[in-house]
C-alpha cells in the first residue's frame, strides 16, 4: 500500500514537472552575428508564435519536449527541441548546397554539410568571444 502511493505521488510529481509551462527565451543572430529581426520563432505542439524583436531576443512558452522552429526568408528553417530549461543562443545561416542543375552525390553531400558545421562551430566560438549572448545570462 505505503509503496503504491507512493508511486502515485513520484508519478505525479514527474508528470506536473514535465507540463509545466516554462518561458523560453533566447536569441538569433545570421552568419555575421547581426540580430536578426522578425524571426517568426514557433511552438508546433501549442502553435503559439512570436517574432524576434530589434535585438535579435524572444520569449516564448513551451514545455519539455515541444518543437521550436526558427524560420526567416533566404535562412534554412532550424529545429529544436526543448529538452531542459536554458537559453537559446541561435545562428541562422543558408544551408542549401545544391546547385541548379547540379547532380550531387551523397559524398559530395556529406563534405558540404561538414563544410558547414565546422564553420557554425567557429561562428559559435566568435559569438562567445565577442559576448553576443550576454543579455541572456
Amino acid at each position: 500500500m505505503k509503496k503504491s502511493l507512493l508511486m502515485l505521488v513520484f508519478i505525479l510529481t514527474i508528470n506536473s514537472i514535465y507540463c509545466q509551462s516554462i518561458l523560453t527565451k533566447g536569441k538569433v543572430v545570421d552568419d555575421k552575428l547581426t540580430e536578426l529581426i522578425a524571426v517568426n520563432v514557433k511552438n508546433t505542439k501549442s502553435g503559439q508564435h512570436v517574432l524576434t524583436d530589434k535585438h535579435g531576443n524572444f520569449e516564448i512558452e513551451t514545455n519539455i519536449g515541444d518543437t521550436l522552429v526558427f524560420s526567416y526568408i533566404g535562412l534554412t528553417d532550424e529545429l529544436i527541441v526543448i529538452s531542459e530549461i536554458k537559453s537559446i543562443k541561435l545562428i541562422m545561416t543558408d544551408k542549401s548546397v545544391n546547385c541548379l542543375g547540379a547532380e550531387w552525390s551523397k559524398r559530395d553531400y556529406r563534405k558540404a554539410d561538414k563544410q558547414i558545421q565546422k564553420r557554425l562551430k567557429t561562428l559559435y566560438k566568435e559569438a562567445e568571444k565577442n559576448n553576443i549572448w550576454q543579455q541572456l545570462k
